[in-house]
């Protein structure tokens, strides 16, 4: 009787330690932060979010015997998306600094225009606002010379300083 009980009780525990076992447990290192994680369920993004990624489940392809492999071929993913994302970092901060060049170079021909528009204006010299439909020129008035120094001045004072 006793070896019977002691048999049904090594039975049970033999199997609810198959059964733990045959629960999946995954292992990996967390891209973003850097530090290992252990889960009863792969990571959200998939095997390729993570590095060093193990599963212990039995018939797992991935198993610990050869996590060292996939934790030393790791660095080298890493350091390739690291020369990437900074070739791409550096890419995108010179297309930053063309356009900013460009727009430097806008506004200073910009300042030219109006300066010498500001110029013409101040000048007194009647100027033509516009052509009628005959072909003649049409001469600015008094208000209309002051309306257009008023608009000339402001895009000075924006693209001037």
């Amino acid at each position: 009787m006793k070896h019977t009980t002691a048999l049904i009780l090594a039975l049970a525990l033999g199997a609810s330690s198959v059964s733990a076992l045959a629960q999946a447990r995954f292992e990996w290192i967390d891209n973003t932060t850097g530090k290992k994680v252990f889960s009863d369920r792969p990571p959200a993004g998939g095997r390729e979010s993570v590095r060093g990624f193990v599963d212990h489940a039995p018939g797992a392809s991935a198993s610990k015997g050869n996590a060292p492999a996939e934790a030393a071929s790791a660095p080298g993913v890493d350091k390739e998306l690291e020369a990437k994302k900074r070739a791409a970092e550096e890419a995108e901060a010179a297309q930053q600094k063309e356009a900013e060049r460009q727009r430097a170079a806008q506004r200073a021909d910009n300042c030219k225009r109006a300066r010498q528009a500001r110029d013409s204006l101040d000048s007194g010299v009647p100027m033509a606002a516009r052509v009628d439909e005959k072909g003649e020129p049409v001469l600015l008035t008094d208000a209309q010379r002051a309306e257009e120094s008023k608009r000339v001045r402001a895009i000075i004072e924006e693209n001037c300083n």
